[in-house]
């Protein structure tokens, strides 16, 4: 087995991540399709990052609700993760998780989240990690930022016609 970074080898044998094809992570391994959520009723950033949460509960036990928005709370504090163009990639780290974990949530009429064009968030990516895992951190914050950035996957996303169609669309490489 051919690993994307030196040190792989060893956290894969401990069964510590999910697969990856190249240096992309498969994302169907860290998001569920109990995880997309295709209406959104939050109005507010604490509300979206609530109802991110949520159904990664029942799915990822070690995760507990206070931890996860305690975290995502204290990253907001530093600088908002909204990336523009009415995407948003909240996210942190939980002592207790031991893979990532990933939720999807969609807004029809868009959430302020102090984004750097002033534009409302429609699309938002909810990634938690495990500590110490610095290199995955960035590598899958920055394949959900390429999917962000993405003209043509904003447009599907938007359009999608519910929880199926988003998760495969998310989870097409």
């Amino acid at each position: 087995m051919v690993f994307p970074r030196p040190g792989f080898q060893r956290i894969v044998e401990k069964g510590a991540l999910p697969i990856f094809r190249g240096n992309l992570m498969e994302l169907q391994h860290i998001l569920p399709e109990a995880a997309v959520l295709p209406k959104l009723a939050a109005t507010t950033k604490g509300e979206v990052l609530a109802e991110l949460v949520a159904p990664l509960l029942p799915l990822r036990p070690e995760l507990r609700l206070e931890d996860a928005l305690a975290v995502l709370r204290e990253r907001e504090a530093l600088g908002s993760t909204a990336v523009g163009e009415g995407v948003a990639i909240p996210h942190g780290k939980i002592r207790t998780l031991r893979t990532p974990a990933l939720a999807m949530g969609r807004s029809e009429a868009g959430v302020p989240f102090d984004a750097p064009d002033g534009q409302v968030c429609t699309l938002f990516f909810l990634l938690l990690l495990p500590p110490n895992e610095a290199g995955l951190h960035l590598r899958l914050l920055a394949q959900l930022a390429r999917r962000a950035k993405d003209p043509f996957f904003r447009a599907e996303a938007l359009m999608a016609a519910g929880r199926t169609q988003l998760w495969r669309l998310m989870v097409t490489p």
